[in-house]
């Protein structure tokens, strides 16, 4: 910490006094400006650090966490110098991390929130918590773009048999595939867990089948893909669906049918899907919505639906998907709609 009044406080209950400081500012390791401390130099906080035996290292952060007290503003620093001092399980701290990866997820700080969820899995007693807060952490990651660092996070995660997280789990590799440019790669286990999913959580297996045939249009082997996406469909029990995922299910349907050449028969439900992610509060709906003005050939609303999903990724901190729906909009103006100026901006 740089705040003057919390190092005199974290002092005090450390039963130091007030004058305590004043050999460091005299032999010029340390400076005071108003309320603000700082180290000389970086080197002299790193060689303070080294000289400090363990149990110093882990006393001097409680300290400084007793001392921010119960501060809501001040509750991500506690939180941090919490777990600097923890050596083990410790449920305390880790709903102090949770509370704080839950602050940054609200306001989009999607890396801030996964470092804090890592953080307070590593201080998990119970292993499936452990679990559930690393499958956090790595679609936080993901969500910021993240790859390499949201897999490396999804391969310490060990979800057991629960097929929600192990589905997560999948979204974060093939999200990442996807990126990498390997659809083709992460197809399998969506569809997998779609599978699995279909009749305990019917919603979330359309969600799975959907990113599934978005990366079909991307990789080798989509037809082969598209008849499983087909047959799990058929294993989605419609009662089970809102409504919206009913539109999504259905122009996954339609879609499938369009490769197939019926025509005809897929384009009312992608028109559904178009008018419904006019209005969508997600990302992701508003480009899928994208997607299916492109396959009915309405530059139009694939142009403003492209234009909804930034908005809508920008609000929301959703670093990834904006640049992703960025540059397929650049692509678009610059090739299809002959407009390069605008694609230069895009």
């Amino acid at each position: 910490s740089e705040d003057l009044g919390v190092i005199t406080r974290a002092a005090a209950g450390a039963g130091l006094d007030a004058y305590a400081l004043d050999p460091a500012e005299r032999d010029g390791l340390v400076s005071v400006h108003g309320n603000r401390i700082a180290f000389h130099h970086p080197l002299v906080r790193s060689a303070v650090y080294g000289a400090a035996t363990s149990r110093e290292r882990r006393s001097a952060p409680r300290a400084v966490a007793a001392a921010l007290g119960s501060d809501g503003a001040r509750g991500d620093r506690r939180a941090w110098h919490l777990a600097a001092a923890a050596v083990g399980p410790d449920e305390d701290v880790v709903r102090e991390l949770d509370a704080a990866a839950a602050r940054a997820e609200a306001r989009g700080g999607h890396v801030a929130a996964a470092r804090a969820l890592e953080r307070a899995a590593d201080l998990s007693a119970d292993p499936q918590e452990r679990a559930l807060r690393l499958v956090r952490a790595a679609r936080d990651m993901s969500i910021a773009g993240q790859d390499d660092a949201a897999v490396a996070i999804a391969d310490r995660a060990r979800p057991g048999d629960a097929p929600a997280l192990r589905a997560d789990l999948a979204v974060v590799r093939a999200t990442a595939a996807l990126r990498r440019g390997l659809p083709a790669s992460g197809m399998a286990a969506l569809i997998d867990s779609a599978e699995q999913l279909a009749a305990p959580d019917p919603g979330r297996a359309v969600d799975l089948l959907r990113l599934a045939m978005v990366a079909g249009w991307q990789g080798d082997g989509a037809a082969a893909q598209q008849r499983r996406i087909a047959a799990v469909l058929t294993e989605v029990p419609p009662t089970g669906l809102t409504e919206d995922a009913r539109i999504v299910a259905a122009s996954i349907r339609a879609l499938i049918a369009l490769v197939d050449g019926e025509h005809e028969r897929g384009l009312p439900a992608l028109r559904a899907a178009v008018d419904w992610a006019a209005g969508a509060g997600d990302a992701d709906d508003a480009m899928w919505g994208a997607w299916c003005a492109l396959w009915m050939g309405d530059s139009s609303g694939f142009e403003t639906l492209l234009d909804r999903a930034a908005a809508l990724a920008r609000e929301r901190g959703q670093v990834a998907t904006l640049t992703e729906v960025l540059g397929i909009r650049a692509i678009h103006l610059a090739l299809f709609a002959r407009r390069p100026s605008e694609a230069a901006v895009a």
